[in-house]
Formats: C-alpha cells, structure tokens, sequence
C-alpha cells in the first residue's frame, strides 16, 4: 500500500484553498494540472444606471418647480422632493460603486472567472498562490 501523497498549500483564506493539487474557489473545485493560466482581471464599477436614476431625478426636479411656480404647489411638492431624492440617492450609489477584481483561469475548456472580489490585493495574492501551485515542478 503506497503512501499518499501530501499536498503543498500555496493559499488558504476563508473559502478558498490551493493547493500543488487542486485550486478551490468557494466550491469550485479545479485540478491544478488542468489550469493553463491564471489572471486578474479589473472588472470597472458599472455607475451608468445610477447616473441615470440622478438625471430622471433632476428632470423631476425641474417638472416640480415648473408646476410650483404654475401655481401646483401639491404636484411641484411631491415632484420636487422626489427628484431631489433620486438625485442623492444616484448621486450616492454611483460614488459607492467600486471596481471589482477578477481571478480568471484558462483551462482546456475555455476560461473561466472563478472568483470575484472588491479586494485588488486579495486577488492579486490568490494569482499569485496559483501560479506557484501551476508552475511548480511535480513529484
């Protein structure tokens, strides 16, 4: 009966472990030896549809006063304080937007995005684990 073989570990945070074997991102199991290449990949911060959310807010904002001045103070109220609630709350959400960063690995089958994090540097470390585990010599 043949001994095991241990395994070296390159990584191991929270739900992500690798291995000189296998590469586990959250669940997401990958025999190292089948990985052709590992990248981090910028995913920029989608701040488009909160930029809208504050421009519909400053058009409602315009039809409120225009509707104030015409003498519609009930109509230019509610417009008003709605506009001027989409304007901060799109104004807020895209400043909160953050880029986010991908670990992408070429496998035989085509490459994969096999874990997503705000964190650069947390990703950047997990690149970097699984680049020793693919590079390294085998036993």
């Amino acid at each position: 009966m043949s001994e095991p073989i241990a395994e070296t570990v390159y990584f191991r945070d929270g739900n992500v472990l690798i291995t000189s074997g296998r590469a586990d991102f959250a669940g997401r199991l990958y025999a190292t030896r089948h990985i052709n290449s590992v990248e981090q990949v910028p995913k920029p911060a989608r701040r488009a549809r909160w930029i809208a959310l504050a421009v519909f807010g400053v058009l409602l904002f315009i039809v409120g006063i225009s509707n104030g001045n015409a003498g519609d103070s009930g109509v230019g109220f509610i417009c008003g304080s709605v506009g001027g609630a989409a304007i901060l709350a799109g104004i807020g959400l895209a400043l909160s937007e953050r880029t986010r960063y991908i670990v992408r690995i070429t496998t035989s089958s085509g490459r994969v995005d096999a874990l997503e994090s705000a964190r650069r540097e947390d990703i950047a470390a997990i690149v970097a684990a699984v680049t020793r585990a693919i590079t390294a010599p085998q036993s």
